[in-house]
């Protein structure tokens, strides 16, 4: 079994007595009340059990005169790829009086769940408060109590579900009312008016099954260790005089390693971390073998495989080492990534990274799906929203609920096209009204095929001026007759995207339609389609042709035009990632283009470092580092190279050298790349050190600042920056 947090990220209250609102709280040492919804002043609820950011309920000076209420709560998400085995709500609660006199009876509470779909549902019996504080006299800590109730199934019955603890979705709380046995209210205090009932850390415990590996978000203090374990380890062993037997097994050394644990006189840009595993003594001759951990990977100013084991706001299964400035993402947008395991689409929420099983997907903005319901999430049985049915004889579109390509609520759905004679046709089809002229647009398809010889075929009509012209894919061209273009045939899912298509002179609509045509020629076949969309770049006169291979954008009631994904590495002066003076960077990328589909520059892959490629023609490029100096002029390359592929894996690894100490024997500053193992070719030397900015940012991928025209994108992933300054050696084999 495994433990899951859920925390509050909302909290409303309803104790009236006391003051003018709903509640009257402590945050931060000050106390207010409030006259509406009173979580902006609870906002420490998930934290350390201490004096700042507790609700509580007042009690009165008048005998007799009882504050009812409760205190309601939702929470984060749960996580992904478990199977919940209970819920457990926990409430961390004491009283407490600043004086003498303390409330006349002990308070009871009832703790309850709410489903969306239903009322509150409270546990049996109640719980007593019996935990007590004078505020004046005793300290916060330990004194509250723990209260708690198991629910092991959910209150309409059966298993819990994920989609019914979602953020929003439910709600959880305690209730002190004095009616229906919901616990006895907050007493009077006789005698003064300062005592209280104070709840402090509230939260939801799940006990889960993982039917997934999942991390928590305790990933934070566990990189390092994780990182150990998900890298190979290097470990060597050297023959030493006896003299050093004397260095203990734990200890990390600096040395220059690769001949020996240390040589005299070595430099400091030029040592490396070694962890000594273990002395062994020799006695013939007098020596010592000392076997070393090389942590020069682990001892990284950054490094991130971003890679995950369950795409969700916690980043579940992160690794990352970085002096703590930490990262961030601007997109003003909900983005869908691939998560490990069954490949099926999870969202991303707004700002967040998108980690998916590859690794950091970075992609450009403006392209646009006009496709409503995209990916037919819209109506229900054979209804599909936006879409347009035909079918002839006993053919049939229907809807599938349990086989779908992206895993959020509202979208588990894809569409089914069935035929059972020769000629029998089953489509879905929908129109665009006022395509500009000359658009270039794309047709991407998920599909699945499932029996049947016949393939799954797509349909592409322009109307101008009240002729219709049809999209012939073979010829990339349009025609005057009727033509319905094939989908290869898959049993897993799959995507085709057509060929660049301009829609020519003005037009009025321009419409797709899916499934199977009236010319099919197999008695019976069966295809699925998860989503269809038309795609097409609205930058006006963009020349940009690679952005067909971003992922998908599903929509629902409306168009969707894709914001940009900008996530940076911060570079602050009491955090310093990047030194100006040396270092060494490495990335290993996926970009999800080609180099015949370039027009000149790609993108930046790493802003700080200025690191871009640059199509010099048809057959040659150049990988263009010039480490902040944002120039060409500085820059080094390596031309004529193997030509960026889309999907092929490409390891970027740049050193730079300092004017201060002249590494490696180069005077003045250095620049120099290696792709693949391979050394540039020309090696930019003699430059004045660049000086950093106060608030650098490192860009990964899209430099919002840049002047280039076309983004990176692609995945990003094994990324490493050091203040080390590697020998060409080393450099190579990264």
């Amino acid at each position: 079994m495994a433990l899951y947090r859920m925390y509050p990220t909302q909290h409303f209250c309803s104790f009236p007595l006391y003051g003018t609102g709903y509640g009257w709280h402590l945050a931060a040492g000050s106390s207010g009340d409030t006259v509406a919804d009173c979580f902006d002043a609870c906002n420490d609820l998930a934290e350390a059990l201490d004096e700042t950011g507790y609700g509580f309920a007042r009690s009165s000076a008048t005998a007799g005169q009882v504050n009812k209420g409760r205190a309601e709560f939702t929470f984060t998400d749960p996580p992904q790829n478990v199977t919940i085995v209970s819920v457990t709500l926990v409430a961390w609660m004491r009283t407490s009086n600043a004086g003498a006199a303390i409330i006349d009876s002990t308070p009871t509470v009832r703790l309850f769940n709410y489903v969306s779909t239903g009322a509150r549902v409270y546990q049996t019996g109640t719980q007593s408060v019996t935990a007590a504080r004078n505020r004046n006299t005793q300290s916060p800590t330990g004194s509250f109590q723990k209260l708690t109730y198991t629910w092991t199934t959910k209150p309409a019955g059966g298993a819990w579900t994920r989609a019914e603890l979602l953020a929003g979705a439910f709600k959880a709380g305690f209730e002190s009312d004095a009616t229906a046995g919901n616990g006895s209210g907050v007493d009077a205090t006789t005698g003064g008016s300062s005592a209280s009932m104070d709840w402090a850390s509230v939260y939801l415990e799940l006990e889960t099954t993982p039917s997934g590996i999942y991390a928590e978000s305790v990933r934070t203090a566990a990189s390092h260790l994780l990182r150990l374990l998900s890298r190979p380890l290097r470990t060597f062993r050297v023959d030493v005089p006896a003299q050093f037997g004397a260095i203990e097994p734990g200890r990390t050394i600096w040395s220059s390693h690769d001949v020996l644990p240390w040589s005299p006189g070595s430099l400091s840009w030029e040592q490396v971390p070694l962890y000594l595993l273990e002395v062994e003594e020799q006695m013939s001759p007098r020596q010592h073998a000392l076997t070393f951990l090389d942590l020069r990977d682990q001892f990284a100013s950054f490094w991130s495989p971003f890679r995950i084991t369950g795409i969700d706001d916690q980043n579940s299964g992160l690794a990352m080492i970085h002096r703590g400035g930490s990262w961030a993402t601007t997109r003003n947008q909900v983005a869908y990534g691939q998560r490990p395991g069954d490949g099926l689409y999870q969202q991303v929420a707004v700002d967040k990274p998108l980690l998916t099983k590859d690794g950091l997907l970075i992609q450009g903005g403006s392209d646009k799906n006009e496709m409503l319901s995209s990916t037919f999430s819209q109506g229900s049985g054979d209804t599909f929203t936006s879409w347009t049915k035909t079918t002839t004889g006993s053919a049939t579109v229907t809807q599938d609920i349990l086989d779908y390509l992206v895993d959020v609520g509202g979208f588990r759905r894809s569409s089914v096209y069935t035929t059972t004679a020769v000629g029998e046709a089953a489509s879905l089809s929908q129109a665009v009204a006022s395509v500009a002229a000359n658009t270039k647009l794309r047709v991407r398809i998920w599909h699945k095929k499932t029996s049947g010889a016949d393939p799954l075929q797509w349909q592409l009509v322009r109307n101008v001026g009240g002729t219709d012209n049809w999209w012939n894919e073979g010829s990339a061209s349009w025609q005057g007759a009727s033509i319905w273009n094939s989908i290869d045939a898959s049993s897993s899912i799959a995507r085709m995207t057509s060929t660049e298509i301009d829609t020519g002179g003005s037009i009025s609509t321009i419409t797709l339609a899916v499934g199977f045509s009236a010319g099919d020629t197999t008695a019976a076949s069966v295809g699925r389609i998860y989503s269809a969309e038309l795609q097409r770049f609205t930058d006006a006169g963009s020349s940009v042709a690679q952005w067909f291979r971003r992922d998908i954008l599903p929509t629902t009631t409306t168009a969707v035009t894709r914001e940009k994904d900008q996530t940076v590495v911060r570079n602050f002066p009491d955090s310093r990632v990047w030194s100006a003076s040396r270092g060494y960077f490495r990335a290993s990328l996926k970009l999800q283009f080609a180099h015949s589909e370039l027009t000149s520059v790609f993108g930046v892959v790493m802003g700080t470092f200025d690191l871009y490629y640059v199509k010099t023609n048809a057959t040659t490029g150049a990988w263009i580092f010039s480490n902040g100096y944002g120039s060409a002029q500085f820059a080094t390359s390596l031309a004529a190279v193997t030509l960026p592929a889309a999907n092929t894996a490409i390891v970027v690894a740049c050193r730079w050298t300092s004017a201060a100490e002249d590494e490696h024997g180069v005077s003045g500053q250095s620049l120099a790349i290696w792709i693949n193992g391979v050394k540039g070719g020309t090696v930019a030397t003699g430059l004045a050190e660049p000086s950093p900015a106060a608030d650098d940012e490192i860009t990964l991928g899209n430099d919002p600042g840049t002047t280039l025209t076309t983004p990176l994108d692609g995945v990003l992933y094994d990324v490493v920056i050091d203040g080390r300054c590697p020998t060409d050696d080393e450099m190579a084999r990264m």
